[in-house]
């Protein structure tokens, strides 16, 4: 079993007089096939299928979060996890 923690954070960078920072932890256990014994493969799993998996359910709990703080309607852009993934590879 593994844990994988997931941490979106927003940091407001404008120059403004009140600053706001959100971050969201977002902890999923994983549990591997005995089959998968890869560290690449392991890797891909952690960096892309589990995170494919949880994003929509994270984006929608740090949109909540910070919806409900008062704070205006935001949207998080999509991120490639497989792309990034490969990328470390190039």
């Amino acid at each position: 079993m593994i844990e994988v923690s997931t941490f979106l954070k927003f940091e407001d960078k404008e120059n403004n007089e009140k600053k706001s920072f959100f971050e969201l932890v977002y902890v999923t256990i994983v549990k591997l096939d005995d089959s998968v014994k890869e560290k690449k493969e392991i890797e891909k799993i952690i960096l892309c299928d589990v995170q494919k998996d949880i994003q929509p359910k994270l984006e929608k709990s740090f949109t909540d979060l910070i919806n409900n703080s008062g704070f205006k309607q935001v949207s998080v852009k999509n991120i490639d996890f497989e792309k990034l993934f490969n990328s470390r590879f190039s």
